[in-house]
């Protein structure tokens, strides 16, 4: 459903730009039309991540807050429109299935570009080296393929606001690479309230569970931190059911720029909502996974930085980061293989219980 409203959202954007440039063009101006027609698009962009980045620090000059250097800020927003563009553009349009959901099998690639489907019982019968010992007579030629040992412990990948799971795709190719079974959840409809993907995240988790025999750790972005935190709030035996839980530029007190929107999701987001003080009263005693927030100073959609951390919370700091390049950044990577190693270590289960943590003040 996203992916179709963002090809037609796309589409329709071409459309306007190719009118627009009819116009020009009629009107004696072909080279203007041409120009308007290639560079349209990455111009609006840059207008769109440029307003955010200003915006961030229009807000730390009005409260005092320490600011990104300018240089680093031109930086952020050179490289969060590319991101922005890569995303919306071609990765959740047209991509959305490119990474489907692995849960363990490997394949092996043949000459004419076939695969053979290997199950994860299958996968018992590989070498140590990663390397098939029987190549199905398809004419495939056996080649490097990730070891998938017994009970390997997965992630559940669950994307922000606007996006899908094609989000994450450059991480999916790495971990499929390395052998991580992963499952990356779609959080639909579009603009539905942020607790009504529960559902969603429970029929993800239960099915890796299933699948590895291990809990999973989950890996969330933006505004999909809040839809995990919202699952766990709903039972109390959920924080069992995961090892982990990463929360990557996640606004857990509130987005300041949600102000600027009216969907459902955005008014749930404003700092100090119901919706948000709701969360914190299920939450209130609860017994939590092991929790980690990753935050960015430079981040230009949740600031201040402690808007997205959450009390009681390992807590990674990264500077100079924008908003969407936090989910990619190597640090991230780096929580994420640590996790998944205390997962095979048997370091799971619920923590401490949940500390309230007001949200009234986004400003702090």
């Amino acid at each position: 459903m996203t992916a179709r409203w963002l090809r037609r959202l796309l589409l329709a954007q071409l459309a306007t730009l190719l009118v627009l440039g009819g116009l020009l063009a009629w009107f004696g101006f072909p080279r203007l039309a041409l120009l308007l027609f290639v560079l349209g698009l990455p111009a609006g962009y840059l207008l769109l991540t440029g307003a955010h980045v200003l915006l961030q620090a229009a807000w730390c000059a009005r409260q005092g807050a320490p600011a990104c250097p300018a240089m680093v800020r031109w930086r952020i927003w050179v490289a969060e429109t590319g991101l922005q563009m890569r995303a919306f553009i071609w990765l959740q349009p047209w991509r959305e299935q490119t990474w489907p959901d692995w849960l363990g099998a490997t394949s092996v690639k043949g000459k004419l570009g076939r695969s053979c489907a290997f199950s994860p019982l299958t996968t018992a019968r590989m070498r140590t080296d990663g390397v098939a010992r029987d190549t199905p007579n398809t004419g495939a030629v056996a080649t490097q393929l990730p070891v998938v040992t017994a009970r390997t412990p997965g992630v559940v990948l669950v994307h922000g606001y606007l996006c899908n799971r094609a989000f994450w795709n450059p991480l999916l190719a790495r971990l499929q690479a390395e052998g991580t079974p992963f499952i990356a959840v779609n959080l639909e409809p579009m603009l539905r309230a942020i607790d009504g993907y529960a559902p969603g995240i429970d029929a993800a988790v239960a099915r890796l569970a299933t699948a590895t025999g291990r809990p999973p750790v989950l890996l969330a972005h933006s505004m999909g931190g809040l839809a995990v935190r919202a699952w766990l709030a709903s039972s109390s035996a959920n924080a069992a059911r995961v090892a982990s839980v990463i929360t990557v530029g996640s606004p857990h007190a509130g987005a300041w720029t949600a102000r600027y929107a009216n969907t459902i999701q955005a008014v749930q987001m404003r700092p100090g909502s119901a919706w948000l003080r709701n969360l914190l009263d299920l939450e209130s005693g609860q017994r939590q996974p092991p929790m980690h927030c990753i935050a960015g100073d430079c981040d230009q959609l949740v600031y201040p930085i402690r808007t997205a951390l959450l009390p009681g919370a390992q807590t990674l700091r990264l500077r100079g980061t924008g908003h969407l390049a936090l989910a990619f950044h190597p640090a991230t990577w780096d929580a994420l293989q640590t996790a998944l190693r205390h997962a095979r270590e048997g370091h799971v289960g619920a923590s401490t219980p949940c500390q309230t943590n007001p949200v009234g003040d986004a400003n702090l």
